[in-house]
């Protein structure tokens, strides 16, 4: 793994005033600490082979690096990971996509890794219980409606 993955791993573990407090991914410590995450390398070919065999007992999180990104324009992107959350979301997956070209700040702070391409692939259930604990927060009164929509809001539909 790459210094540069491991301080965006740090950092979004370490709380922001500029979020009420919270981690940009509050949960993210406890996964690090626990070694309790996977990062692969793959190519556009490799990744459905990967998610057909992730077993969720052994990571919390899989971290997918595609080097190859820039090969790619951002709207097929999002587009392909619209149709990896369609096509695994009955296999309890989620795949959220993470484009160094289309960055997510949320109230001033960028959460999005900026030196590569990421998906980052978790249990559609676990994720989702722990995005239900977060409403009770207010970690979500920070984001833009638009942010919400692209990284929560769709998954309970």
């Amino acid at each position: 793994m790459t210094k540069q993955l491991n301080d965006w791993l740090a950092f979004i573990q370490l709380p922001r005033p500029e979020l009420g407090g919270l981690a940009i991914c509050p949960y993210a410590k406890q996964a690090i600490l626990q070694k309790s995450y996977d990062v692969i390398n793959v190519d556009i070919d490799s990744i459905h082979g990967i998610l057909e065999n992730i077993e969720f007992t052994k990571n919390d999180v899989v971290i997918l690096i595609f080097d190859d990104y820039e090969s790619y324009d951002i709207e097929y992107l999002i587009d392909y990971t619209k149709q990896l959350n369609e096509k695994y979301k009955s296999n309890d997956i989620v795949v959220l996509d993470n484009d160094p070209r289309d960055l997510m700040i949320v109230n001033s702070v960028t959460t999005s890794y900026e030196y590569g391409y990421l998906w980052i692939v978790q249990s559609l259930n676990d994720l989702n219980k722990k995005s239900s604990m977060l409403q009770k927060t207010n970690y979500y009164s920070y984001w833009s409606k638009k942010q919400l929509d692209e990284v929560v809001t769709w998954r309970n539909k």
